[in-house]
């Protein structure tokens, strides 16, 4: 078992949200996230935003552009804007 750091967390949020660590090593980054409330937050966004992402079926998509609706896209953006302070939206600067 080893011990977790912010970095270490990061870089295995897919695995962890998979259930995809070993025993030892799901223990030692619970116990970091116990410890860390980035970290905590950080694996909370990046769960819901798993979890939006797979309301999306692939049909969602425009065969011509390979786009999301826009309404779906919104929603997604709207998520990741909240949960995990990115924006995007443009300003118009004159």
């Amino acid at each position: 078992m080893q011990c977790f750091t912010c970095a270490n967390i990061d870089s295995l949020l897919f695995d962890y949200s998979e259930g995809d660590l070993k025993a030892g090593d799901k223990h030692a980054f619970e116990e970091h996230l116990l410890k860390c409330e980035r970290c905590r937050n950080e694996v909370e966004a990046y769960q819901d935003v798993i979890s939006l992402a797979k309301l999306v079926k692939p049909s969602s998509f425009t065969k011509e552009t390979g786009t999301l609706p826009s309404h779906v896209e919104e929603r997604l953006k709207d998520t990741l804007e909240k949960e995990l302070g990115i924006s995007f939206r443009t300003r118009l600067l004159y």
